[in-house]
């Protein structure tokens, strides 16, 4: 048995040889090595596009005393709607406690005192 399965592997072998692979011009080795360069250019756009989307930075939130001092140089009355809109986004319940004597004569509290209100979490 065991000459049977090395004469039928001497005849495999010896069929094996006789297998040429054809010629390749030129042109067909630039044009394989351009489609392997378009897949390796194409899934490098597909990696980096989605190492971009799964890494992309947390938003920060803005610094409350740079805002607050960059709010300095608006006008008095500026000054005051900008720190009660922050003050509102920042503290609804400080806020909401402010806004009910908002609309009364003389119920706008002064900048500095909404800027403490504002600053008084941070």
């Amino acid at each position: 048995m065991e000459e049977g399965r090395a004469l039928s592997e001497a005849v495999l072998q010896a069929g094996l040889r006789a297998l040429h692979l054809p010629t390749r011009t030129g042109w067909e080795v630039v044009a394989d090595l351009l489609a392997a360069l378009a897949v390796g250019l194409f899934l490098a756009l597909l990696i980096g596009g989605a190492l971009r989307l799964f890494s992309r930075p947390a938003t920060r939130q803005p610094d409350l005393a740079a805002n607050v001092l960059a709010l300095r140089a608006l006008s008095e009355d500026d000054r005051r709607v900008a720190l009660l809109h922050l003050l509102k986004t920042r503290a609804p319940d400080r806020y909401a406690r402010l806004s009910g004597a908002l609309y009364r004569p003389g119920g706008l509290p002064e900048a500095d005192a909404l800027e403490r209100e504002v600053l008084a979490d941070a």
